[in-house]
């Protein structure tokens, strides 16, 4: 079995059983993505990654407000074997260079409203897209349970911010679990708000239904008017938020 279908190139799994079912809605550019379209997208970047020099364990990081690429971009790099550094887009320029010097990406992807930040790294343009077509992937070699996938910096409350690296084992079984604990099948969706550089974001719902053939939707922040309609609209089954977030609800 290939090596990476085998750990987490969940949307290349999918693919294969629904390619035609929705996967991904990202409310604030209206694109939707099935599970085939997922998985080309994580190519292209895949592609376009190797095209910039990105080797297995090399970083990649990410500045963008939620957005649905930087999904792509986490199977991207898990093709790749290569890691993602979803960076918060709330710190001074002055704290995500002190990230990026302790971080070393080989490469950051931009939104627009962050294209003019001076990382000190080499910047892709997130809005130009990859630029490649999944064809141009070459040789991907994937990743084991036990390779790192993604590096999530804590708030540094009681220091410098320190970078937690979750394997792709750890985020497996986190998966497992919340499927096992939510009883998520391919009918389930959650509505995605809390930030993609968070754990909350990323792993507490999103990561677990695209494990399980779910459905995410995806918000850029908050808005709970908005929040509300899309929970109706969107048939959402499952959410999550502090408490603070009910109360707001």
């Amino acid at each position: 079995m290939n090596t990476a279908f085998a750990t987490s190139d969940w949307p290349a799994m999918h693919r294969r059983f629904r390619p035609d079912a929705e996967a991904l809605f990202d409310v604030g550019t209206g694109r939707r993505w099935t599970w085939a379209a997922l998985d080309d997208e994580a190519a292209a970047w895949a592609a376009r990654l190797q095209r910039e020099g990105v080797r297995p364990g090399d970083r990649v990081a990410v500045l963008c407000q939620n957005r649905g690429e930087t999904f792509a971009l986490a199977f991207a790099v898990a093709k790749l074997g290569a890691v993602l550094y979803p960076m918060n887009w709330r710190l001074s320029p002055t704290e995500l260079r002190w990230q990026i010097d302790n971080c070393t990406p080989v490469v950051v992807i931009v939104d627009q409203a962050n294209a003019t930040v001076d990382l000190g790294v080499p910047a892709l343009s997130l809005d130009d897209g990859p630029g490649c077509s999944p064809s141009d992937l070459q040789n991907a070699p994937g990743s084991q349970l036990g390779d790192p996938w993604m590096i999530m910096y804590t708030s540094g409350s009681t220091g410098r911010p320190k970078g937690a690296m979750l394997t792709h084992g750890m985020l497996h079984w986190n998966a497992v679990n919340t499927v096992l604990a939510c009883d998520l099948d391919t009918q389930c969706s959650t509505l995605t708000f809390t930030p993609l550089f968070h754990t909350g974001g990323m792993n507490c719902l999103s990561l677990p239904l695209f494990f399980r053939g779910g459905r995410v939707v995806l918000m850029p922040a908050l808005d709970p008017s908005a929040a509300l309609e899309l929970i109706t609209g969107e048939r959402i089954t499952h959410l999550m938020g502090v408490p603070t977030i009910y109360q707001m609800l």
